[in-house]
């Protein structure tokens, strides 16, 4: 059996990938958190702040289909953040800095070596229209961390068939955070 490679801060990779991961979270969050609007952008983004105080499709609060789990993870950021685009704009941010570990997974599952996987995730991290999603106010960003966890957790099926249902569970959730990334 090999020995573990030992890095140069006398961890090995494997105790130093965790921190490292947390590391990149960190970095994206305070990326986007940097840019939140102060101010609403759009017709949908307005709809969504409306939905904030009264759920109401047929209302246009927010606009049909409804997006009824983007409006709860919504409401909980802004039961915090009381202003509606500061709230929706750090939605995006946190969902893009979780977004970090099920790319990673993902990108892990799919390429030869851990290095490969890290420079996809952070190439992916760092593409200006994810950037710019990053701080919006709209749910295209917990959309995105909804369709890659179950993308990353059904390729983990592949090995383990006990995270067949978790992954089933996030593609169905996905739906009520975006319809189109069912699509």
């Amino acid at each position: 059996m090999d020995a573990p490679v030992q890095t140069p801060l006398g961890r090995t990779r494997g105790q130093r990938l965790p921190w490292l991961l947390l590391a990149a979270s960190v970095a994206v969050l305070l990326s986007r958190a940097l840019f939140l609007p102060p101010t609403l952008e759009d017709i949908d983004s307005v709809n969504f702040a409306l939905a904030l105080e009264r759920f109401d499709p047929r209302l246009h609060q927010p606009h049909p289909p409804g997006y009824p789990v983007y409006v709860l993870l919504a409401r909980v950021v802004h039961a915090v953040i009381p202003d509606p685009p500061r709230a929706l704009g750090l939605l995006s941010a946190l969902a893009q800095a979780a977004l970090v570990l099920p790319l990673f997974a993902l990108f892990s599952r799919l390429s030869s070596t851990p290095g490969r996987a890290a420079l996809s995730t952070l190439l992916v991290l760092c593409c200006p229209i994810l950037w710019f999603n990053g701080a919006r106010p709209m749910s295209d960003s917990v959309g995105l961390l909804f369709v890659i966890s179950s993308q990353a957790l059904l390729l983990r099926s592949l090995d383990k068939v006990t995270t067949l249902p978790a992954a089933s569970l996030v593609a169905g959730l996905a739906l009520g955070v975006r319809l189109q990334t069912g699509a």
